[in-house]
């Protein structure tokens, strides 16, 4: 009778056990930082940079002069919005103005560097 109960307790208490193991696997987190206090603003855009090397412009017509350049995969706030003479898209930055084709808005920053990091374990499958 004993053994029975013994038997009964080791197998409630493996089943107990083993359903309160931590399972990583896929889990994607979020860290949250004070380095971009506008990151998740509702009312501010970020960009990721889709060319490997694009020039920031003075004014938003490929025309003007080059202030900056900026590499693929870098992330920028977007500080405004412009549509040219010639119906082209364009985004204000920092350093100057980018168009609309060399970038890919995202709502917020987090969701900007998952995509970064998503593109990144892309390009190491496809090699």
């Amino acid at each position: 009778m004993k053994k029975y109960l013994f038997l009964i307790f080791c197998a409630v208490f493996f089943v107990f056990i083993s359903g309160c193991n931590k399972n990583d696997d896929k889990a994607e987190t979020v860290d949250f930082d004070n380095s971009h206090p506008y990151a998740i603003a509702p009312d501010v855009d970020w960009a990721v940079v889709v060319e490997p090397y694009v020039g920031f412009r003075g004014a938003d017509e490929h025309d003007s002069s080059t202030n900056s350049y900026c590499r693929k995969d870098e992330i920028l706030q977007v500080m405004g919005f412009s549509i040219n003479r010639y119906g082209e898209q364009w985004y204000l930055f920092e350093k100057g103005w980018i168009p609309a084709s060399s970038v890919v808005i995202y709502s917020n920053r987090y969701k900007a560097e998952a995509a970064v990091k998503q593109a990144a374990k892309n390009s190491k499958k496809g090699k």
